[in-house]
């Protein structure tokens, strides 16, 4: 049997699909620095106080073009406007679903795109993810014992891992020669892609 929707039950559908994107909107648009008087021109109308009515949870676009042009100006999915995706594009999200990178890291790293290779090197390290586990653990005391916070013994721990992540840096740098290096970091800023390191390919002068 076909499951209908009363009249109330889609009317409270519609006013949550319109709080929903009324409030993606904003986050979006205020993520790009836009008033709304500038993503109501970007979009063709003549002032914000549509884009402020959306904003407010009024009603959605009527129109399917608008919301489209919206999705374009701020450079959002249209699914996250609509709250079907948690993060902006559904190749953040698809990131975000098999890593758990938050989709700010996940723009950090495209806006520095041409430093994808050092942390792909770090990655690849058989020792990293160790030191990973062990920020995280420091992390965690922070956390759960909070008298520390400030303490000597808090500080010590921070002040280690600091250390640590120091030294292991400068293990792997030494390593690497420079010209190497100097040649990665160009072929890398080139191709604007990340870059597959082989140590066993690196030779020292």
């Amino acid at each position: 049997m076909q499951d209908y929707k009363t009249p109330e039950e889609l009317k409270e559908q519609f006013e949550k699909l319109a709080k929903e994107f009324g409030k993606n909107l904003a986050t979006a648009r205020n993520a790009k620095g836009y008033t709304q008087q500038e993503v109501a021109q970007k979009i063709g109308k003549e002032n914000g106080q549509t884009v402020s009515n959306w904003e407010k949870g009024h009603y959605p676009p009527k129109s399917f073009a608008d919301a489209i042009r919206l999705s374009d100006v701020l450079d959002v999915d249209l699914d996250y406007l609509t709250g079907r995706l948690r993060e902006p594009t559904h190749d953040i999200q698809f990131i975000h679903d098999q890593t758990g990178l938050t989709g700010e890291a996940v723009k950090k790293l495209q806006e520095n795109r041409g430093l994808s290779f050092v942390l792909s090197l770090l990655i690849e390290q058989s020792d990293f993810i160790p030191l990973l586990w062990t920020i995280n653990q420091a992390m965690i005391q922070d956390v759960v014992n909070p008298a520390f916070t400030g303490a000597g013994t808090d500080k010590i721990i921070r002040d280690e891992n600091a250390f640590s992540i120091y030294r292991y840096l400068v293990k792997i740098l030494e390593d690497i020669s420079p010209d190497e290096f100097i040649k990665r970091l160009s072929d890398a800023e080139e191709k604007k892609s990340p870059v597959k390191w082989n140590p066993e390919d690196i030779t020292e002068d």
